[in-house]
């Protein structure tokens, strides 16, 4: 029972940060490149939006600030 009881809340974080990924927020981006911080930026200024033109630096910072994506992702950088 507490196995199931910790599975469902680590699914219910998950569903709570997928949400706040969803709705319109701004995001501190750490970059070198000011083109990547703009487009992280306009990404989820209305909720996350993808755009696949922009790759996965872009695309893959906001699940990265979100804890969504494994520890692996944090070397995904630019």
């Amino acid at each position: 029972m507490e196995a199931a009881r910790a599975r469902y809340e680590a699914l219910r974080s998950l569903a709570d940060r997928l949400d706040g990924l969803l709705t319109p927020h701004t995001l501190e981006v750490q970059s070198r490149s000011d083109w990547v911080k703009e487009k992280v930026r306009e990404i989820v200024r209305e909720g996350y939006r993808p755009v696949r033109e922009y790759g996965v630096r872009v695309n893959v910072e906001p699940l990265k600030q979100a804890g969504i994506l494994s520890r692996d992702a944090q070397r995904v950088g630019g």
